[in-house]
Parts: structure tokens; C-alpha cells; sequence
């Protein structure tokens, strides 16, 4: 009996270092699988491990064998237990995210090959069972998943005769009800990856070749509440892709080799698969020192440590990833070979497409993309401003002895000016989308709004310097009283502006970071590219931008047309021109004119008058009779609409009401008469002569109507101590003399601006 014993132990002993060895055999796939599988996946509970979910004790009658084996990676557990003439094995890993049935099915295939074991039926859903011989003594193993790991239990007998489905059955009952019970395997669809995976190849060393397929898109990702679960980008994209696996394993050498195809929804997650980090433990290799996967592009190879190690090559061709898996066995040199082999083989099986791999970039530098990205926005938005101005037509200024000013100087220091307001107001614009696009919680949200009331505030400090260097008192500027229409589209204006911002928010956080969800349901729906869809929403909200410069400025100049309810408390500026210089256009400058909102406007000629208009109005309300037939609407003065018999009294009562004039020279007989009153009024004094942004020869036929105009009218003599062409701004001294000139080198809003200014102050 004794002796019976010591047999029955040593048969135990010798099985069961069988047992052992086809069990890291068999998590050998398991292993290469969660290294490269799904590169984006991660376990579904970080907080719960292999060690904490699996049994430490069967019950009554068993007995747990101690030490534990060492199981086939840091992450996996193995218990050992006997009763009786019954000894059983426990082997519990960590499942992928959406690989449940990835790690169940290559638990049995290995075992099925490694240990001789034939497929048996099975009473209970989702449990795979075999039965089979070890050393003499017969044997039952089950293979099935749970929510986070997958499970493989091998019991076998000491005695022949002995029924090993019971302790097989209470294991696995007791083992699955500590996770949620067992996870049911379905079926799949076909896939195009079917006819991509390389079948049988001629490649020395490879064993009998087993085949799996598996549809990510079958994986549960529902658990009971308290439980993390897994990322919801992860989860949609593993449901909208497809893996197909295929083994070959050889008992006789003890090698092995997989190949696992993933196609993916979308590219750019097929480049993140591909770029993915290595696992910590994970030996990088020199691509070249293998024969034949030098030639895969953009491939990347490393190996495992340990008495026999494992060999990986990791690469993609568009949306398809290939991991390739071979085990050392008994000849290193070989399994580098079939390595290399397969490699080029199922590189060369795959469509065409991009291959290279994809890294998440780090959050600091994604906020330093996208601020950079937004500069480069903002300086091209005043790129294109300048290019529309347009080339300014330049000459020489020829100064009188007396009575002629230059103001060159001064609107050279604007446009310097302007151009600094620029670089701040474009870092400004940088810096409120990396705020918005980044994760920083209620910093972002308190750290854009300050942005935003900064770059308000610095245009609003830099439009008191430029007062300051033209001399006026930015205080005394009359701004317009509010009315319903400005209010609605100043309304109007901040929605779009708010909704052409988040959209451009939106657009480049989903090409910068790794796409949302919400992002990718959406390209899902329209079945664009996630990265094409970012851009394309990022134009759309930078077009609302553009058209909410177009909306602000309709409300500011609705705004204007308060200005008219001024002149019952206020002395107005009476603006006179030719209704034909409506038309004319100025190139315009950076400048803290335009509010700050209006940054992303790309206009870059404004209408003459609004130059003129907008320094005016340091002095009083501006008025103009409007055109006929024209709005009412003007950035420029506010009109005043009149019928034909009226407008030569509404106009005598505005001069003589009028604090100062300003004359756009021209050659109408309106403007001719308009002149004559203002001579015979007496109102010459408070008068300024504009001359309009035309060609020289337009300027001095204009000149010389303006000039007889005021002869026939009896202002006498003024003779011009300049240049008409050089001309900007003229004021006629009461009684015989020359008049005062203010000239410049250019026509452009600054050099109106200035000239107006030095004018009146």
C-alpha cells in the first residue's frame, strides 16, 4: 500500500511538471497577446489583479500546494491543489479590454496542441472543456473568461477511474461567481482579414497551424456599478474593429508562433497601435539584426528576458496592425527567423497604406501645438489683411515755406504701434484656445475668460496711447447710445462668436489629443475620418469667426445712428462730401480702433469715411446727410436721411449748429453750394478741407473747383503753400492768407487719423 503510495506521488510530481510546463506554454499566446494586441487597451480595473481574483482555497478536502509556480508574466497568478487522488492546477490572467475571448480561445488551442488534449462537450455556456492523458493518468481542463481575466483549470488523476468533472465543475462555479460569472462567446462576422492573414506559410520551424478569429465588436463592457470600467474611446473603437489570430505551434521543439491582424475604424488609431510604447520589461531590438524584417517599413521588434524568450514585430499598413509573436524553444537563431519571416510574408499579404507609427503627444506639448497653431492663424489673418490693403500709393511731400505741416512721423509711430497691438492681440488669441483645449478643468474655463478680458483691456490701453501720440483726449470721445438693433447684433455677433470658437476648439482638440468619443460617434455617422472631420469642423468655426466680424460691425454701426440723438445736447461735426466718395476705400492699419473681438477680420480696406469719422468723434457727434436710397446704417457718420426740397435748410441749420465742419473736396454742384453757405455764413472758421484717397491728378482738379468755389464765394485769396497731391487735410484762415496744409508721404488710415487730429487739436 505504501509503496502504491509513493508511485501514485511520483506519477503526481511528474504530471504535474507537465502540467506546469503546458500551462506557460499556453499563456505564452495570452502573454504576446496583451503586449500588442490591442495597443489601446488596458485592463478593465486597474485596482483588481490576477493574484486578488483567483481561489486560494477549494474547501473541505482540498489542500493548497505551496510555493506557487512561477507564473508566465508579473500579471498572471497560478494555484496548485490537491485532494485526494485528484490534483488541479488554477492558472487566472488579466484579459484585455475587449480581448475576453482572445485570451479564453488561445488558452485552449495551446492546450489543445501542447498537451494532446481533444475537445470535449460541454453542459456549461461559455466554458470550453477537453479531456486528455498526462503521463498515464487521465485529465480534464476548462478554459473560460470572466469580465476582467481569463481562466484555465487542469485537473487529473493519481488512480485511473477517477471522475474529474466535479472538482472541474465546483472550480469553475467558484472561480467565475467572484467575477460576475462567466463571459458567453458568440460568434463573428466575416472580415476582409480573412483573406489577408497569411495561411500556412513555408517558414522553417512553424508547428500545426490552429486558427481564431474574433470581432472586437463582441466584447461586454457593462459591470456592476463601483467597478471601473473601460475607456469609452477604447470601448467604440474595439467595437467598431476586427481581429482574426493565427497560431502555430510545434510540442516537439517547444517553439510557437502567432500572428495577429487588427483593422481598425479609423488610420489614426491604427498609428497609435502601431507607435505604442513597449511594455515595461520589454527589450527593443535592432530591426536590422533580423533577416528579412529590415525590409518591413517602420517596423518595431523587441524580446522578452527569461530562460526562453519571446520574440515580437509590430507594424501596420493603413488601418490594419500586425503583431507577430514567436516563442525561442530549443534554437534562438530559428525563432529570429520565423520572426523575420512571417513578418515579411503578412507585411507583403496586406493592402497598401500608411505605415508609420503614431504617439499621443504629451499634454504639454499638444497646448503648445495648438498655441502655436492659433498664432500661426493670427498672423496669417494679418498677413491677409495687409494683402488686401493693398499697395499704398506713395509720394513726396513738398512743404510751403509757412503754413505746412508734415504728419509722416506721426503715422509712422501708428503703424509701429499697430504692429506691436498685433503681436499681442495674436498671443492673446494663442493663448485662449490652449487654455480651452486644454484639460485643465476650472483652470481652463477662469484661465480663458482672463485671456479674454486681457486682450479687451490691452486694446483698449492701446487705443489711449495712440490718443496720446495724435495729441486728443480719448475721454472726450462721444461713443453712441445704445439702441435695440446694436444690442440684437451685438447678440448675434458673441453666438457666432462663441460658436465659430468652440468649433475651432473643438476641430484642433480632436486633431491634437487622441479623439473623443463624441468626436468619433459623429465621424462614425458621417463616415469621415476623425482627423479629416477635426479640420473640416475647425474651417467652419473659423468661416463663423470671419462672419462675426461682419455682424459686429453692422452692430456698431446701427450703434451709430444714436448719434443723431446728440445734437440736441451736443454741438455736432458736420461731415459734407460728394455722395460718389461714399464708395472710396482706405487701406486700413492694425490698430486699437477695431475692437479686439474683431481680431479675425479680414478686411483690409474700410470705407474712407470711417478713418475720418472715428477722430471726429473726439470732439462731438459726426452727421452726414445720407444718399438717397442708400441705409442708414455707416461705421462712418451717422445719417441723416432728408427729402430733395428739405436737405438745403436741414443742412444750413446743421452748420449753424455745428461745432466744427469737415469738407470731403470734390467737384459737384452740391458741394460747391454747401461751401458757399458755409463763406457767407461766416462758419469758414470751424471748417476742414479733406482731400480723399484719389490719384494726383483727380486731387488737383479737385483742389482747384474747391479753391474757386471759395473765391466765387467771396472767402477771397488762400493760396497753397503745398502740393495738392501731397495734401491731406486743409484748414482756410477767415480773410486773405494761405492756408494751413497737413501733408504725408502716404494715404492710409493712420496718415488720416493723424493729419484730423493735428487739425482739430
Amino acid at each position: 500500500m505504501a509503496q502504491g503510495d509513493t508511485d501514485m506521488r511520483q506519477t503526481s510530481r511528474k504530471v504535474s511538471r507537465r502540467v506546469r510546463r503546458a500551462t506557460a506554454s499556453c499563456a505564452f499566446a495570452l502573454y504576446a497577446l496583451s503586449g500588442g494586441a490591442t495597443a489601446l487597451a488596458a485592463p478593465a480595473d486597474q485596482a483588481a489583479s490576477a493574484a486578488d481574483i483567483i481561489l486560494d482555497d477549494l474547501g473541505p478536502g482540498w489542500t493548497r500546494i505551496s510555493p506557487d509556480p512561477k507564473p508566465p508574466n508579473s500579471e498572471s497568478a497560478v494555484r496548485l491543489f490537491d485532494s485526494d487522488d485528484v490534483q488541479l492546477q488554477l492558472l487566472a490572467e488579466p484579459r484585455l479590454v475587449c480581448s475576453m475571448e482572445i485570451t479564453g480561445r488561445s488558452d485552449e488551442l495551446s492546450l489543445v496542441t501542447s498537451l494532446g488534449f481533444e475537445e470535449a462537450p460541454s453542459a456549461t455556456a461559455g466554458v470550453e472543456r477537453f479531456t486528455g492523458d498526462l503521463g498515464g493518468a487521465d485529465a480534464v481542463a476548462a478554459a473560460f473568461s470572466t469580465r476582467r481575466f481569463a481562466f484555465l483549470v487542469i485537473a487529473f488523476a493519481g488512480s485511473p477511474g477517477v471522475d474529474l468533472e466535479p472538482a472541474v465543475d465546483t472550480v469553475v462555479d467558484r472561480q467565475a461567481a467572484r467575477d460576475d460569472g462567466v463571459v458567453i462567446e458568440s460568434g463573428r462576422d466575416a472580415s476582409r482579414l480573412d483573406d489577408i492573414i497569411i495561411d500556412s506559410p513555408s517558414v522553417p520551424g512553424l508547428g500545426q497551424q490552429l486558427d481564431y478569429s474574433t470581432d472586437l465588436s463582441l466584447c461586454d463592457q457593462t459591470g456592476p456599478p463601483g467597478v471601473i470600467q473601460a475607456s469609452e474611446v477604447v470601448a467604440f473603437v474595439s467595437k467598431h474593429s476586427t481581429e482574426r489570430l493565427r497560431v502555430w505551434l510545434d510540442p516537439g521543439s517547444g517553439s510557437s508562433a502567432i500572428v495577429d491582424l487588427t483593422e481598425y475604424p479609423y488610420e489614426l488609431f491604427a498609428g497609435f497601435a502601431a507607435g505604442s510604447a513597449h511594455s515595461p520589461g520589454f527589450e527593443p531590438m535592432q530591426v536590422g539584426d533580423i533577416d528579412g524584417l529590415d525590409s518591413v517599413p517602420d517596423v518595431s521588434a523587441w524580446r522578452t528576458g527569461g530562460d526562453q524568450s519571446q520574440y515580437f514585430a509590430r507594424f501596420r499598413r493603413g488601418r490594419i496592425t500586425a503583431l507577430i509573436a514567436v516563442a525561442e524553444g530549443s534554437d534562438p537563431a530559428l525563432a529570429r527567423a520565423m520572426l523575420g519571416a512571417l513578418a515579411r510574408l503578412q507585411f507583403d499579404a496586406m493592402p497598401s497604406g500608411a505605415t508609420a507609427g503614431l504617439r499621443a503627444p504629451s499634454p504639454a506639448k499638444s497646448a503648445a501645438t495648438s498655441g502655436s497653431l492659433m498664432a500661426l492663424i493670427g498672423v496669417a489673418v494679418l498677413a491677409i489683411r495687409r494683402a488686401r490693403a493693398g499697395r499704398v500709393r506713395r509720394n513726396a511731400v513738398t512743404l510751403g515755406e509757412v503754413g505746412s505741416f508734415d504728419v509722416s512721423h506721426r503715422a509712422a509711430e501708428m503703424r509701429r504701434r499697430g504692429a506691436a497691438l498685433g503681436a499681442v492681440q495674436v498671443a492673446c488669441v494663442a493663448a485662449i484656445l490652449v487654455f480651452v483645449a486644454s484639460d485643465l478643468g476650472w483652470i481652463r474655463v477662469v484661465g480663458a475668460a482672463l485671456t479674454v478680458l486681457g486682450g479687451i483691456a490691452v486694446t483698449v490701453l492701446w487705443r489711449r496711447q495712440e490718443a496720446r501720440v495724435l495729441g486728443v483726449a480719448p475721454a472726450d470721445r462721444v461713443h453712441p447710445r445704445p439702441s435695440f438693433g446694436s444690442a440684437a447684433l451685438t447678440v448675434a455677433a458673441v453666438s457666432l462668436l462663441a460658436a465659430g470658437g468652440g468649433l475651432v476648439v473643438w476641430g484642433l482638440r480632436e486633431t491634437l489629443f487622441v479623439p473623443s468619443l463624441t468626436h468619433l460617434r459623429l465621424s462614425d455617422r458621417v463616415s469621415i475620418e476623425p482627423r479629416l472631420l477635426a479640420w473640416i469642423i475647425a474651417a467652419i468655426g473659423l468661416v463663423l469667426i470671419i462672419v462675426d466680424s461682419f455682424v459686429l460691425r453692422a452692430a456698431r454701426a446701427v450703434a451709430r445712428m444714436g448719434w443723431r440723438e446728440w445734437t440736441t445736447e451736443a454741438p455736432p461735426i458736420v461731415y459734407l462730401r460728394s455722395f460718389e466718395d461714399d464708395d472710396v476705400q482706405l487701406a486700413n492699419v492694425i490698430s486699437a480702433r477695431r475692437p479686439f473681438l474683431e481680431f479675425f477680420t479680414l478686411r483690409g480696406r474700410d470705407a474712407f469715411e470711417e478713418s475720418v469719422a472715428w477722430e471726429l468723434s473726439c470732439y462731438g457727434p459726426v452727421l452726414a446727410i445720407a444718399r438717397p436710397g442708400r441705409s442708414h446704417v455707416s461705421l462712418g457718420a451717422a445719417r441723416v436721411h432728408l427729402h430733395d426740397d428739405e436737405w438745403r435748410s436741414v443742412i444750413s441749420e446743421q452748420i449753424d449748429h455745428a461745432k466744427a465742419i469737415a469738407v470731403t473736396i470734390g467737384r459737384t454742384p452740391g458741394l460747391a453750394w454747401e461751401l458757399t453757405h458755409i463763406v457767407q455764413s461766416g462758419h469758414l472758421g470751424k471748417t476742414v478741407l479733406v482731400v480723399p484717397p484719389v490719384d494726383a491728378d483727380e486731387i488737383r482738379n479737385r483742389w482747384k473747383f474747391v479753391a474757386d468755389a471759395l473765391v466765387s464765394a467771396g472767402a477771397g485769396q488762400h493760396p497753397l503753400p503745398a502740393d495738392p497731391a501731397c495734401l491731406v487735410v486743409a484748414r482756410v484762415r477767415v480773410g486773405d492768407g494761405p492756408m494751413t496744409a497737413y501733408c504725408a508721404d502716404r494715404r492710409d488710415e493712420a496718415t488720416y487719423r493723424a493729419a484730423v487730429a493735428a487739425v482739430l487739436a
